[in-house]
């Protein structure tokens, strides 16, 4: 039963229905289909404009639980493992076991790993690891006419004649360099100079290396111990000589002390003040004077510069760090200003071409491990065959 009260001049329909069992349920029906039952009670108005019924039908009971059943049944059904991600070189694998089994198509042609030449000097015909395929080492162009006078210098000595000046690399003599230290050597200090701290191992008093012309100062020959004293020798004679070598001390056993001690020889120093202006005497005097390059570790390179100081006066320049720095060192190598200069393997590795404008009279390689096999880190390989 339904009450409707309408009138034309009514703003609205008012549509009241009772309510029906819980189980009821909202038809729509079109308005059409609503009208035309006389004896159908009005249903509500929806926002659509359809007629909304409540009716006891049970098919849709029956819809509803078959759509619950089949939601139920595939919540029981076990879910697949998602798949596990493939190793890169297992992915890899299967990617050149597919390109393997047939035909060309998709594959890309294998790139031979380059080892990196040295390319010391461009007159050099090397192989891929700096080493001529007969297995000579060929010496840069600038050395190849100092090994020549080298090689007609020790055929000299062999005959029992005098070495052509420049074939070997005596000590500068400094008999007719005046010194205004000459008159009072007794006051002049020498180094090193431990305080008592250190008892010397040898008598105060030079060491003559006879085998190539040398003389280790007694302030430095003092604190020598035998086997020093054979390296300084054996590491002297192959410099005079323009020969390479390695000194194979263990560690521990005062190989900086002996090179120190060696260069100091082949400086032609004394071991006292007078040492600090002798660069500066033979640049005026026109005599010959070594150049020195030291390459180690960077760790070292503080350890090298403090040994220096201890053992004698040198001037020492240090090729790394700041541009200014190495621009500062290298000038001062190719003014004659320096005596001594220190680099890193790095660096030297990458201004190779730079540090080499100087003609060096001796290189000193330090932890010289770093370039055992011919070549490390892009140092020549000549440096470990002598």
């Amino acid at each position: 039963m339904s009450t409707t009260a309408s009138g034309t001049d009514s703003e609205f329909d008012l549509d009241y229905a009772p309510a029906g069992p819980a189980n009821a349920k909202r038809k729509r029906t079109s308005p059409d289909a609503a009208a035309s039952g006389a004896e159908t009670a009005r249903a509500p108005v929806c926002s659509s404009g359809e007629r909304i019924t409540m009716t006891d039908d049970e098919s849709d009971d029956a819809v509803l639980a078959a759509w619950k059943h089949r939601k139920a049944l595939a919540a029981r059904k076990p879910k697949p493992k998602p798949a596990k991600r493939q190793s890169q070189s297992a992915s890899a694998k299967a990617k050149a076991k597919a390109v393997s089994g047939g035909g060309i198509v998709g594959r890309t042609a294998k790139r031979k790993a380059v080892p990196l030449a040295w390319n010391f000097t461009e007159d050099r015909a090397t192989s891929g690891d700096g080493v001529r395929e007969s297995q000579e080492v060929a010496l840069p162009s600038y050395l190849v006419p100092r090994q020549v006078a080298a090689q007609q210098a020790r055929a000299a000595m062999d005959a029992g004649r005098l070495p052509a000046e420049g074939g070997v690399r005596l000590p500068p003599t400094w008999d007719d360099v005046p010194f205004s230290d000459d008159e009072r050597i007794g006051e002049l200090e020498s180094r090193p100079d431990f305080g008592g701290a250190v008892k010397p191992c040898n008598p105060y008093a030079d060491i003559v290396l006879p085998d190539s012309c040398g003389v280790v100062p007694c302030s430095i020959a003092q604190h020598l111990r035998s086997y020093q004293v054979d390296g300084v020798r054996f590491l002297h004679k192959n410099f005079v000589m323009q020969e390479g070598c390695i000194l194979g001390d263990d560690m521990g056993l005062g190989k900086t002390v002996q090179v120190i001690a060696f260069l100091t020889a082949a400086f032609g120093k004394t071991g006292d003040e007078r040492d600090a202006k002798r660069m500066r005497k033979a640049r005026r005097a026109g005599v010959w004077y070594p150049r020195v390059l030291v390459v180690c570790p960077s760790s070292l390179i503080a350890n090298w510069c403090a040994e220096f100081k201890t053992w004698g006066w040198w001037k020492v320049y240090i090729y790394h760090g700041a541009k200014e720095d190495k621009e500062m060192a290298l000038r001062a190598a190719m003014g004659g200003s320096a005596e001594v200069v220190i680099t890193n393997y790095e660096t030297y590795r990458l201004r190779h071409r730079e540090v080499n404008l100087v003609e060096w009279d001796a290189v000193i390689a330090d932890e010289c491990h770093k370039i055992k096999g011919g070549l490390v880190a892009g140092l020549p390989s000549h440096w470990t065959r002598g």
